[in-house]
């Protein structure tokens, strides 16, 4: 059980924060200074791609997205079904309050304002990911652009 609570609250903790680091680590190569400190330190630079952008940007995306996995995964599969299956006393009892006392099924918490926006934010991402690999692929064939 201590366990279960020490990883529920790493979660609550440390994947909210995640989309500002991520962010953060996008301005990075702005900052002309520090990237330049960055890529002479041969230790960082043998293991993070700071030349080459795409790769760095591949980089980001994948960290971006290991987060939104954690990140959603937890809600939807975690979180979602102990409010809509828990006892009504219990619910009560912990959150009730910020539900108004109404325990709402797993299809009413989906539709709620916070979590459509999510849903229709992590499809977006997808559909722009799918869309830019097809781009990418023209690009790199040469058939783009009249090339």
């Amino acid at each position: 059980m201590q366990m279960k609570k020490h990883l529920r609250s790493w979660d609550t903790a440390a994947v909210p924060q995640r989309p500002r680091f991520n962010m953060a680590l996008i301005l990075l190569p702005v900052c002309q200074n520090t990237i330049t400190w960055l890529r002479k330190n041969r230790s960082l630079n043998s293991n993070i791609p700071f030349n080459d952008n795409m790769n760095f940007h591949k980089l980001i995306a994948a960290c971006i997205v290991i987060g939104v996995i954690l990140h959603g995964g937890t809600h939807l599969a975690c979180d979602f079904p102990r409010i809509a299956g828990c006892s009504h006393s219990i619910f009560r009892t912990t959150i009730g309050a910020d539900f108004q006392n109404h325990q709402p099924s797993y299809i009413e918490i989906l539709a709620t304002r916070e979590d459509a926006t999510g849903i229709t934010m992590v499809l977006l991402m997808g559909t722009s990911l799918v869309y830019l690999g097809l781009v990418m692929d023209d690009v790199q064939k040469g058939t783009i652009m009249g090339r």
